[in-house]
């Protein structure tokens, strides 16, 4: 279980509430449990809207990540740097994985991206997430993209076609990456 490394990808606020992208993780490997497959904290999301909306700031992960850790003992252990290449290992793991718990009402789980090659995981991109360490002998191999929700910004000073119809786009992938984890 990583301690460190902990993100989301950040999107910059817009000018209405909601969702503002989401990331899309599709496997294209065998993606076994311990086989590197990224870790997502599921429900962090909406501690990260809480912090906007306390805050007025826009969403830095390091920003946010701090913030949290120092208001919240259970997300400072998940994220403790310090802690040992050995302890990430075992007891973490078990402390953390699959283990629900609940921050400021909110509740959160560890879960692990696992599954076969074509299988697709869609989250919100505020959502807190890790790559994990592969204990496998076989690399596992997954491919990551970033899709923002409304015009994307490279459009926003080009003209329409005349005659278009209907309104801007609304969805735009504007990121993404092949990611290799290396067997151990």
């Amino acid at each position: 279980m990583p301690s460190s490394a902990w993100h989301f990808d950040f999107t910059p606020l817009q000018d209405r509430p909601g969702l503002r992208a989401v990331q899309v993780f599709a496997l294209l490997s065998d993606v076994q449990p311990q086989g590197g497959g990224t870790v997502v904290l599921s429900g962090s999301h909406h501690l990260v809207a809480r912090y906007v909306g306390r805050t007025k700031q826009e969403p830095k992960p390091r920003l946010v990540r701090g913030d949290l850790g120092t208001r919240h003992p259970w997300l400072a252990e998940l994220w403790d740097r310090r802690c040992s290449e050995a302890a990430q290992h075992g007891s973490r793991r078990t402390k953390f994985l699959g283990v629900p718990t609940t921050v400021d009402g909110v509740e959160l789980c560890v879960t692990e991206i696992t599954g076969r090659p074509g299988d697709l995981y869609v989250m919100n991109s505020d959502c807190f997430h890790a790559i994990a360490p592969n204990a496998h002998a076989v690399a596992r191999l997954m491919c990551t993209s970033l899709v923002t929700v409304g015009r994307p910004a490279a459009d926003e000073h080009r003209p329409r076609q005349e005659g278009a119809s209907g309104p801007p786009p609304l969805l735009h992938q504007s990121a993404s990456s092949v990611r290799v984890c290396p067997p151990r």
